[in-house]
C-alpha cells in the first residue's frame, strides 16, 4: 500500500482488517498510508465488520443539537433541534460534515425540529435525488443545494420564509420545484419558483425541457439569475415586468427575447454567456444597456436599438463575435470601456453627433472594423474625447448624413442610407418588408428609422414611398432618397 494512498482522505476514523494484527503487520506498506487526516486511526482485526453507518458526525451551529449519520445505501439522516451550520459540506478537521461524503449521497432526511439549513448544506451532492424538508424548516441557506445535479424535485414546506435563486443553482436535473399550499411567502406555479402571488419570479428550474415559456401577467419582477442555466429557448416577457434583475438570464439557452416597453434598464449581466441569442427586440422605453448585459452573446448578429437608450455601459457587447454592424442610438453621450471589445467580424459603426466621450478601448480587438461611420461634421469630432484615439481614427468617415443617395462614400463623406430600415447598411426585401409593417400598423419605427424610410423625400413616410421602394426593389430607373 503506497505513500499517501488515503492522503487527505480527512474524516478517516476506522479501518477494518480481514486478517489479523499478525498479517497486517506482514503487508508493504508505507507508514504514511493515511497522511493528512484529522483523526487518530483506530484499527479492526479478525474479520471484524463496520456497522451499516458509514460516517457520523454533528452538523449543528450549536454543539450538540443536531447529530447526522450516513448509511452505506447513501442515505443521509439528520436530528436533533436548531440550525444546521453553515459550509458543512465543505468544511474540515473539527468542524467536517458530510463533504467528503458528498458524492455518494442519495437521500436526504431531516427530522422535524431542524429550523434552517445553512449556507452550502448540501452542495455539490452530485447523486442526491431526493430530500425531505420539515414543517419546521424555516430558512433555506445561500447554495444548499447548489451543483445537485441529479435532483429532478423539491417540496417547500409552509413554514419556509427564507430561501435564495442561488439555493438550487446549477441542479441541470430540477424540474419542479412545488410549495406548500400554506406557505405565506412563496408559490409554484408549474413548478416554477415565485413569491407569494408570483409577483416576482425567483426560479425557473434549469432542468425544465419546454422550448418556450411564457412569464405569468402578475408578474413584476424577474429576479437575479431567476433563468440562470435553464434550457429555454424563448420566453414571453408581459408588459407588467418593470424589473430584469443583473444575471436573469445569464448562460441560458436563450435564442431570441422581446423586451417589453415596461422595462427601461437591461442590468448587469443580464443575458451574458447566452451563446444561442440571435436576435433583441426593444419594445422602445429602455434606457440603459449595464455592465455585461449581452457579453460574450456569440450568435448575436445585429441588435436594432430604441432612441430611447442613453447608456451603453462598459463590456455590454464584449465579445460578441457574431455582430457585423451596429448603429449607436442618439441620445448616447457616452460609449463606456470595451463595450464592443473582441466583436471580432463587427465591421461598421454608426455615431450620432451627440456622442461626447469613447472611453478606453472600446473597439479593442475589433479586427474586421473597417468603418465608423460620423453623422457630425469634422469640426464636431474634434469636440468628442477619446481615450485612445489610434483605435479609430484611421477608420472614421464623416457627415454621414449629409448625402442624399445611396452611392456610399465621396472622398471621406459618407452617405445616408436610404431605404436601410434594418441598420445593416443594405436595401434588401427585409427593409421592404419593414416599411410595410409599418403602414399597416404592425409595427413601430424609431425616429431615426424614419428618416431613412422617406425614400421618396417628400418629408413623411405613407404609400407613396412604399410604391417608390417597390420600383427601387424591382430595377425600375428610380433613386432612393429622390422625389
Amino acid at each position: 500500500i503506497g505513500a499517501s494512498a488515503f492522503g487527505f482522505c480527512r474524516n478517516i476514523t476506522d479501518v477494518y482488517y480481514s486478517g489479523n494484527e499478525e498479517q497486517w503487520g506482514n503487508i508493504d506498506k508505507s507508514t504514511h498510508i493515511f497522511s493528512g487526516t484529522y483523526n487518530d486511526v483506530r484499527y479492526h482485526f479478525n474479520e471484524e465488520k463496520p456497522s451499516d453507518m458509514l460516517a457520523t458526525g454533528e452538523c449543528g451551529k450549536v454543539k450538540g443539537d443536531i447529530t447526522w449519520s450516513l448509511d452505506r445505501n447513501g442515505v443521509l439522516t439528520i436530528d436533533g433541534k436548531g440550525e444546521i451550520a453553515d459550509d458543512i459540506c465543505t468544511s474540515f478537521g473539527d468542524h467536517a460534515g458530510w463533504g467528503n461524503y458528498a458524492g455518494f449521497i442519495k437521500e436526504v432526511i431531516i427530522s422535524e425540529g431542524v429550523t434552517s439549513i445553512g449556507d452550502y448544506a448540501f452542495c455539490n451532492c452530485t447523486q442526491l435525488t431526493s430530500v425531505s424538508i420539515p414543517e419546521s424548516v424555516t430558512v433555506i441557506g445561500y447554495d444548499a443545494f447548489r451543483l445537485c445535479s441529479s435532483l429532478v424535485s423539491i417540496n417547500i414546506p409552509a413554514g419556509v420564509t427564507e430561501l435564495y435563486v442561488e439555493t438550487f443553482m446549477e441542479c441541470d436535473a430540477l424540474e419542479n420545484i412545488e410549495v406548500s399550499a400554506e406557505n405565506e411567502n412563496y408559490d409554484s406555479v408549474d413548478g416554477v419558483l415565485f413569491t407569494e402571488g408570483a409577483k416576482s419570479l425567483i426560479l425557473y428550474p434549469s432542468g425544465k425541457t419546454a422550448e418556450k415559456y411564457t412569464v405569468p401577467d402578475s408578474v413584476e419582477k424577474i429576479e437575479t439569475s431567476a433563468f440562470a442555466y435553464a434550457k429555454i429557448s424563448s420566453v414571453v416577457i408581459p408588459d407588467s415586468v418593470k424589473e430584469i434583475n443583473d444575471y436573469a438570464f445569464e448562460k441560458s439557452g436563450l435564442a431570441s427575447v422581446e423586451i417589453p416597453k415596461s422595462v427601461t434598464k437591461i442590468n448587469g449581466a443580464v443575458f451574458r454567456s447566452c451563446k444561442k441569442l440571435e436576435s433583441v427586440k426593444f419594445a422602445g422605453n429602455v434606457e440603459a444597456i449595464e455592465c455585461s448585459a449581452f457579453q460574450s452573446c456569440l450568435s448575436l448578429k445585429s441588435i436594432n436599438f430604441p432612441d430611447s437608450i442613453t447608456t451603453i455601459a462598459e463590456l455590454a457587447f464584449y465579445n460578441c463575435d457574431s455582430l457585423k454592424s451596429v448603429t449607436v442610438p442618439k441620445n448616447v453621450k457616452k460609449l463606456s470601456t470595451m463595450a464592443f471589445s473582441i466583436c471580432e467580424n463587427l465591421e461598421e459603426v454608426i455615431l450620432w453627433e451627440g456622442i461626447e466621450i469613447i472611453e478606453y478601448r472600446v473597439f479593442y480587438d475589433c479586427d474586421s472594423l473597417t468603418d465608423i461611420y460620423y453623422m457630425g461634421t469634422e469640426e464636431q469630432w474634434e469636440a468628442v474625447k477619446i481615450e485612445n484615439p489610434e483605435q479609430i481614427e484611421e477608420k472614421i468617415r464623416f457627415n454621414f448624413a449629409g448625402a442624399s443617395d445611396i452611392s456610399g462614400t465621396v472622398g471621406d463623406k459618407v452617405s445616408i442610407i436610404y431605404g436601410g430600415l434594418d441598420g445593416n447598411m443594405k436595401v434588401e426585401l427585409t427593409d421592404l418588408s419593414m416599411l410595410s409593417l409599418y403602414l399597416l400598423g404592425d409595427t413601430t419605427l424609431d425616429e431615426s428609422v424614419l428618416k431613412v424610410a422617406d425614400v421618396n423625400a417628400d418629408g413623411s413616410v405613407n404609400l407613396a414611398d412604399l410604391a417608390h421602394f417597390k420600383q427601387y426593389i424591382s430595377k425600375d430607373d428610380v433613386t432612393l432618397g429622390v422625389q
